[in-house]
């Protein structure tokens, strides 16, 4: 009876193919599942209605499409990380729709603009309106449609799939509105395709499956997909074949229930470490030369183009022979090192593994470049623990060495890598970490960008409070878009739009160039977060005035919370200490909430321990600020004087002035404290740390000796105020302050009017 209720379902469900499925090696360590297990997983799954069309807008509240599989892939790395010596499980953020949707659209749109010749840019941007009717002639549409059936694209880190699927479906419905009517694209596939996918698309065709077709080609050659996380890889696939399943419907009359087989993605998206190349050996008598590089990518392309249509395991076995003979082949000639016949031995594309390297000729079988390089690059830092050989590879290339100022982030390698990867005048779109803007460690990457692409538009979304606000709910980060062509154009403008909620609310827009930026800091070419308003104001706050760093040198608190420990006492007999907690604007909170280790170090046994200057500032009167703030506070710099002889933790910075600087600490900390000094800092800061080379690049101004002992008298007095009641209200005292410091600048009514509307 089991097996005829077996049989019966079995009739009812057709062959699917893709390989998806299959029992993979780790599969095979679950021996049985408890049958409860099974019954309470569709007991949840009941609960919801599943669609597999990801843009169809149902208005059950309850209904989930494919996006939900990127939720889940980002979850599932903080429980499962595949490799332990990637530990990137709690840094894959899963990118909203309607940022997926804004970056695929912006650089589609580009990418058609940048490649027809007699189309405006006001009818290329009709065609991704639904709502707009276009007005071209055949000939314009025939040109669009060749143009969009060249694109190749790349997601170097594509996680789940967005940014491929993104791309598969806006370009469906880009040859779905320039021809409804199939009369342009059929022709146009039919012309540039040939072997068995021609015979494929033919069947299509005559079985009336355009949208099918069309989305097949589309994966088959458009779309290209890598990702260091196997799982990644199998929910990307996961997500294309479900694009085509919608498509389907089911038939009991014909052949499989009417029900094509899916393709094989194997060689559309692979698990690889997309940042490690393959280098090919390139002197005179052992070059790897455009013959062999011909006849490899010719044969590459040859067994991906047949297994992508493979269906019966006889016919995928015979292909995946044909691979393992040009594997051979290719180790057993002498184009690659030794270390690098390792790194390519280690790809196979029928397996769960992770290629030890990427080259889009081997793997892809791609000769050229790609049009448009899209991704949301993983938000971690390499450290030699983990990373040994790549770091080892960043520092001695001399493109990626660029991204090794400090510690290196994965997503500066990314941009310098996509960069490698995409066609000159070809597009370059991804969202990371906001620090590129104007942090001391992305000044290289950031100035090459600057230097070598043509930069239409950055979108910065500053860290928000608010998990609604946020770019990635359950990460409180500072975000940016990047929108560029890779083309040198001297002085090239561009927009910078900075939002305060998501891509709802626009806070600021600004017209920026390569003058602008360099007028206000040419080594670091720093782009600050200002509207077209308040960047003369800046600019002018700086011009003809000395540097914070010219009067006095800034540190690190010299007790390390976490390495120093031992010096931490109980002991009331010992000298007392501050963490960046007790620092507040003009006193020292005697009783921090946020204060978890002990208030006295042994100073003693310290400076024995110890050796270098800094252990003996905490004999010297310094002033200290909180070394994290707010993203979204008025105030970041939180500043006040340290007397002599306490310590202070690493949670807060100070800083020393110069002995022939011949100012008061009461005079500085009056200007740091200011709102212009805050408005200057927060233009430029990228996260909520207040870094030391922050506080060095603010503009000092000229003073006088009126100014200077009225401001050093107003601070002695709101120190006073404070050391007496922590809660007292200096506010008062505070617009004095601001008020003579606006005048010290040289700034207007009308220009102070602008900087105190935007705090």
């Amino acid at each position: 009876i089991e097996s005829k209720i077996i049989n019966k379902y079995e009739k009812q469900i057709p062959f699917l193919n893709g390989g998806l499925f299959l029992k993979k090696e780790e599969d095979y360590k679950v021996k049985t599942i408890d049958n409860e297990i099974i019954k309470e997983l569709f007991e949840f799954f009941e609960k919801y209605n599943f669609t597999v069309d990801e843009s169809t807008p149902f208005d059950i509240e309850i209904s989930i499409d494919p996006e939900m599989l990127g939720r889940i892939f980002e979850n599932l790395l903080v429980a499962i990380d595949t490799n332990e010596n990637l530990n990137i499980g709690n840094s894959t953020f899963y990118t909203p729709r309607e940022i997926v949707d804004y970056m695929v659209k912006e650089s589609v749109r580009l990418s058609l603009q940048n490649n027809t010749k007699n189309i405006s840019e006001e009818e290329i941007e009709k065609i991704f309106n639904s709502n707009e009717d276009i007005k071209l002639g055949k000939k314009e549409i025939y040109e669009l449609l060749s143009v969009l059936h060249k694109i190749k694209i790349l997601d170097p880190a594509c996680g789940s799939g967005a940014f491929p699927i993104g791309i598969l479906q806006r370009t469906f419905m880009i040859i779905d509105k320039l021809d409804p009517n199939h009369e342009f694209y059929k022709e146009l596939l039919l012309k540039n395709i040939k072997g068995q996918a021609k015979i494929e698309f033919e069947k299509l065709y005559e079985s009336k499956k355009f949208d099918y077709a069309y989305k097949l080609y589309i994966l088959q050659n458009m779309i290209h997909g890598v990702d260091i996380q196997p799982i990644a890889i199998e929910i990307s696939r996961l997500r294309a074949f479900l694009s085509l399943i919608v498509e389907e419907e089911k038939n009991e009359s014909e052949e499989n229930l009417g029900i094509k087989p899916l393709p094989n993605l194997e060689f559309n998206f692979i698990s690889a470490n997309s940042l490690m190349p393959l280098e090919v050996k390139n002197n005179a008598q052992q070059s790897f030369n455009s013959m062999y590089v011909d006849g490899i990518i010719e044969k590459i392309k040859s067994i991906s183009e047949d297994y992508f249509n493979a269906s019966s395991e006889e016919n995928k076995n015979n292909i995946k022979y044909r691979f393992e003979e040009l594997r051979d082949f290719i180790v057993n000639n002498d184009y690659l090192e030794a270390e690098d016949k390792k790194k390519f031995l280690s790809w196979n594309p029928f397996d769960n593994h992770t290629a030890m390297f990427f080259n889009s000729q081997i793997q892809f079988g791609i000769k050229d470049k790609f049009d448009i390089v899209i991704a949301n690059p993983p938000y971690y830092r390499f450290n030699n623990k983990n990373y040994s050989e790549n770091m080892n590879f960043f520092r001695n290339n001399d493109l990626y060495k660029l991204a090794c100022v400090r510690k290196i982030n994965a997503y500066e390698v990314f941009l310098l890598f996509s960069y490698t990867q995409c066609k000159d005048l070809g597009i370059i779109c991804e969202i990371f970490q906001n620090s590129f803007l104007a942090d001391d460690a992305a000044k290289k990457v950031r100035k090459f960008y600057i230097d070598n692409t043509a930069i239409y538009k950055l979108l910065s979304f500053p860290e928000r409070d608010n998990k609604n606000k946020r770019i990635f709910k359950n990460a409180k980060i500072s975000v940016m878009i990047l929108l560029t062509r890779k083309d040198i154009v001297k002085n090239n403008n561009f927009i910078l739009e900075i939002y305060s909620d998501r891509m709802k609310t626009k806070k600021k827009e600004a017209n920026i160039n390569k003058d602008i930026i360099a007028s206000i800091d040419s080594e670091n070419m720093d782009i600050p977060n200002l509207n077209n308003e308040e960047i003369p104001i800046f600019i002018k706050c700086y011009k003809n005035n000395k540097r914070i760093d010219c009067i006095a040198d800034t540190y690190e608190g010299e007790l390390n919370v976490s390495s120093d420990k031992k010096y931490f006492t109980e002991n009331k007999n010992k000298e007392k200490f501050f963490v960046g907690a007790n620092i507040q604007k003009y006193y020292i909170a005697k009783k921090p909430s946020q204060r978890t280790v002990p208030e006295y170090y042994d100073r003693k046994l310290y400076l024995s321990d110890k050796n270098g200057d800094k252990i003996f500032h905490s004999n010297l009167e310094r002033i200290a600020f909180q070394g994290v703030t707010g993203v979204n506070d008025k105030y970041r710099i939180i500043a006040t004087i340290i007397p002599k002889n306490y310590g202070l933790a690493n949670s807060a910075n100070y800083l020393i002035i110069k002995d022939d600087a011949n100012i008061s600490y009461q005079f500085l900390l009056g200007i740091l404290n200011s709102s212009l000094v805050n408005w200057l800092f927060n233009a430029r800061s990228t996260n909520q740390n207040v870094n030391n080379y922050e506080i060095n690049r603010l503009p000092f101004p000229n003073v006088n000796n009126k100014d200077v002992l009225t401001i050093e008298e107003l601070v002695c007095e709101c120190i006073a105020i404070k050391k007496e009641n922590e809660k007292n209200d200096i506010k008062g005292l505070q617009c004095k302050i601001n008020k003579i410091v606006y005048r010290l600048y040289g700034l207007s009514k009308e220009e102070i009017d602008t900087i105190e509307n935007s705090l």
